[in-house]
């Protein structure tokens, strides 16, 4: 199980950074200069860029966020699908490995934000990888989900028990958050 949770991490990493390949502001810099090359072309000499140009940069960094967001949604996919598939083998070290730090884990009265694998793996597995969580992941229609701003919600559709997978605060795709 660990190695195909790993081998599926390292296809999803490098699926992102190949689709990742152009920042948002190289995006956004690339269509000022192509603006502002086709005013010059057009016998414009107006040093500011035209309220066209800003339009334009403003619609390349919508559509590079889109893309990201897109990208982001379909990663969170693959991974819950192999969850899915997996989830009466899984271990919490098979976990540890897609889990995108700081996240919660609905442990205990308040729940417990863990920072590293190991805080994580202090946790007793028997507290979040409950017979509720597994079956309502199994039960998930991974095709339907959209992204949300805390990311995928994978789990029982009237809310928990659910497992989150989100944006890391480096920008990587893993679980964020595990409701038991």
């Amino acid at each position: 199980m660990k190695k195909k949770m790993m081998a599926m991490l390292i296809a999803v990493v490098a699926i992102s950074a190949a689709a990742c390949s152009k920042p948002a502001e190289e995006t956004t810099a690339a269509a000022e200069t192509e603006a502002v090359t086709e005013a010059v072309t057009e016998g414009e000499t107006e040093a500011e860029p035209s309220e066209e140009t800003e339009e334009s940069s403003e619609d390349a960094t919508d559509n590079a966020e889109a893309e990201d967001t897109e990208l982001a949604a379909e990663t969170a996919k693959v991974l819950a699908k192999a969850l899915q598939e997996d989830i009466d083998e899984i271990s919490a070290e098979d976990l540890a490995i897609v889990m995108a730090y700081p996240c919660y884990v609905g442990v205990g009265k308040d729940g417990e934000t863990v920072d590293s694998e190991e805080e994580f793996l202090a946790i007793d597995p028997s507290q979040y990888l409950t017979d509720g969580l597994k079956e309502a992941i199994k039960a998930a229609d991974i095709d339907s989900l959209e992204w949300t701003e805390a990311g995928i919600v994978v789990g029982a559709p009237e809310g928990t028990p659910n497992v989150i997978f989100g944006l890391s605060e480096e920008g990587t795709v893993g679980i964020t958050g595990i409701n038991p």
